[in-house]
């Protein structure tokens, strides 16, 4: 998982993505697209920062935005910073989450390859329990109470998805959402067995699907 964190920090920062003080106030995000040198200019895939009633929905002071200066404006003049990396307020999503980001990085494809190492080791170790079914693969080690499951992606794609759980909570690090974004979330995990794997994927699926539903209604581009 370092290797993972560190795919995904220098994904976020690296070359032109650094980060400067945002807007006092927007309502939408851009995550920029890059040039052939490699910087970054507006004109990506927008998100909303606000719901459709005008309530915020970003955690104060976790948007990363960059410098550039040429903004887009939204219907009411307010400026549409470029963003690197967002973070929902989970108690916005209705999906009892304890954290939701959207980051941009530099292949989603191989972070989500990455994020599949720590599965594929799982299933390979003594005592581990691996059930499949028609749309996952999951693998537990009742001794540690930890789970992971790898399911078929909401975002249309055919990236690998996979989510850790232990008992305390889960952890989805990388769902790939096109070719540059990427959503990360965690929530609590319910009292389940963990020797049961249809019904704890079931269950991840619901999260993930949810995650999903709550992402879509506020994008464009994806």
């Amino acid at each position: 998982m370092l290797r993972l964190f560190c795919i995904l920090f220098l994904g976020i920062l690296s070359g032109p993505l650094r980060a400067q003080d945002c807007p006092d106030f927007f309502r939408f995000v851009d995550f920029g697209q890059l040039d052939r040198n490699i910087e970054i200019h507006r004109g990506g895939t927008v998100f909303r920062a606000e719901s459709f009633e005008g309530e915020p929905l970003l955690r104060a002071g976790d948007t990363v935005c960059l410098p550039v200066s040429d903004l887009a404006k939204d219907g009411r003049g307010n400026p549409v910073p470029v963003v690197s990396q967002i973070e929902y307020d989970p108690v916005k999503t209705n999906v009892d989450l304890q954290h939701l980001s959207i980051s941009r990085v530099t292949d989603p494809a191989d972070a989500a390859v990455e994020n599949t190492r720590a599965h594929l080791a799982l299933q390979g170790q003594t005592g581990t329990i691996v059930q499949q079914g028609s749309n996952f693969l999951c693998a537990s080690q009742l001794d540690t109470s930890t789970v992971s499951c790898q399911i078929s992606s909401p975002s249309g794609n055919n990236l690998p998805l996979v989510v850790y759980c232990d008992a305390a909570r889960c952890n989805m690090d990388v769902m790939a959402m096109n070719d540059h974004l990427i959503a990360s979330a965690t929530w609590t995990m319910a009292d389940f067995d963990f020797a049961d794997l249809g019904l704890v994927a079931g269950v991840i699926r619901s999260r993930v699907q949810a995650i999903n539903a709550f992402l879509t209604p506020l994008t464009s581009g994806l």
